[in-house]
């Protein structure tokens, strides 16, 4: 094989488990290639470009170019990507590689390993809310890998936390989310980084006194370095979200005149995504295999002036991203002609299938801050679910003739 400089890399996927802000949030996952003389790693940030290490060096960022397609800034490099498969092309010399799928909350960006985390309290389970393993460690700092964000999402007093499977050195076990701190990066779900003197008491598996009188925020504060932005926490559900973008930076005119634009944004698997303007209300149409599935979000949502957020959720079937079944978006309507400065800030769901793409429902807002948790509830039911009326919602039209 060629001698190659690994100088760009990039992904499409995202994981699974980053639930939102009501205003949306990216999730962070990564895709590693092993070419002849490098390790390629690329995790997607918040701001929607790829940063990229070779052995572990940081090397620089890439940025979507069209469809599923990622290019480096010196046109060197291309990936194409759908669901958990990535391939790494060499533009030059057309050498390629195939690229590993690496979910975030298993392994950290930067090294390709499982990450580190630290358990402080509470005995080890089973499984998810099962039964104790014994005698494991009751009120111990001890040092964990995490291998896993199981999805199970448990009920408790001022909201709840997910399970993860952790390895110990006494093998396998389930420990919640909010009993943990992690100690080289921040992922979601475990909204706590873990204090230098926390670590040193992993290493020798100490017993943290403080911690036998209870987890009282007093003793939080003094285990925690800094909270993390506490994540809207998802049901235990059998799907999973990954989540592409619409904002304008990251999409490409196709059509555009005085009173419409069209604009086509990265899209998932085989989905392609335009973005449609037309007198100041914005809609969406899905493509795929070439055709045409338009939600008209100003028959089926609002007839009023409109404007979209800046990212689409996904939801599929737990780690089958080419099977997604639905989406959800956030629609801003400006609902009282007199005050267009307020808008309605509305998640609209709609259902997805190989024959048919079309909106399922809305929700407003909730005073209780349920709206992603109600979107995504209604997302994971919508294949059941009638189309909202539209005209043409469900017409399939040629894209390609």
């Amino acid at each position: 094989m060629r001698k190659v400089v690994v100088t760009c890399f990039a992904l499409t996927a995202l994981s699974s488990t980053f639930a939102y802000s009501e205003e949306g949030g990216f999730d962070h996952v990564a895709y590693r290639c092993v070419t002849d003389k490098a390790t390629v790693v690329a995790y997607l940030g918040e701001g929607g470009s790829f940063s990229l290490t070779a052995n572990g060096k940081h090397i620089g960022f890439a940025r979507w170019q069209k469809n599923n397609t990622y290019v480096s800034a010196d046109n060197s490099l291309e990936i194409e990507s759908s669901g958990q498969k990535g391939l790494l092309r060499y533009l030059n010399t057309q050498q390629e590689y195939p690229c590993d799928y690496l979910d975030f909350i298993t392994y950290s960006a930067v090294s390709g390993r499982p990450i580190k985390a630290i358990s402080y309290g509470g005995r080890f389970r089973a499984g998810p809310g099962t039964s104790y393993n014994q005698p494991f460690a009751l009120n111990k700092i001890v040092p964990v890998y995490l291998l896993q964000d199981t999805g199970v999402f448990q009920q408790a007093e001022g909201g709840g936390y997910h399970w993860f499977k952790v390895l110990t050195a006494k093998g396998v076990a389930y420990k919640p989310g909010d009993f943990m701190c992690t100690l080289d990066v921040a992922i979601p779900n475990i909204s706590y980084h873990c204090k230098t003197p926390t670590i040193n008491d992993a290493k020798q598996n100490g017993t943290h006194a403080a911690l036998k009188s209870g987890l009282s925020p007093k003793i939080l504060d003094s285990l925690i370095q800094t909270k993390a932005i506490v994540k809207e926490k998802t049901q235990a559900s059998q799907f999973s979200s990954r989540y592409t973008s619409i904002d304008e930076q990251h999409c490409k005119t196709l059509e555009s005149d005085d009173h419409s634009s069209v604009q086509s944004c990265p899209g998932f698997t085989n989905i392609m995504v335009n973005v449609t303007d037309f007198d100041l209300r914005q809609s969406i149409t899905l493509i795929r295999n070439n055709q045409e599935f338009p939600l008209h979000f100003s028959e089926t949502v609002s007839s009023n002036f409109s404007e979209l957020g800046s990212k689409i959720e996904w939801r599929f079937p737990n780690d089958k991203p080419d099977q997604v079944m639905s989406m959800i978006v956030r629609l801003n309507v400006a609902e009282n002609p007199e005050q267009p400065e307020k808008n309605t800030s509305y998640l609209v769901v709609s259902k997805i299938s190989a024959k048919q793409a079309c909106v399922v429902g809305k929700i407003p807002p909730q005073r209780d801050g349920s709206q992603n948790r109600k979107a995504r509830l209604l997302a994971d039911k919508a294949a059941s679910l009638a189309c909202v009326n539209s005209s043409s919602q469900t017409i399939n039209q040629s894209v390609h003739k």
